[in-house]
């Protein structure tokens, strides 16, 4: 790191950017809420289209080696 940095004075963060950058704090929790709600949503459509997939695989294995066997 630079010593000549001039930077002379750094804001530590809240937890919740949108205080961060400089919302009123009521609509900041809101717009962390949301967009907390949006995240959990996208989390939870990946965690089942893996779960899918994951089973997908399984019974194609399954079907191939079921066929190999007979």
């Amino acid at each position: 790191m630079n010593k000549d940095s001039k930077t002379q004075h750094i804001t530590l963060a809240t937890g919740n950017v949108f205080s961060d950058l400089g919302f009123a704090t009521e609509e900041a929790a809101a717009l962390a809420a949301a967009s907390q709600q949006v995240i959990s949503g996208k989390l939870a459509i990946s965690e089942s289209l893996e779960t899918e997939a994951g089973g997908q695989d399984r019974s194609v294995v399954e079907t191939a080696s079921s066929q190999e066997h007979s």
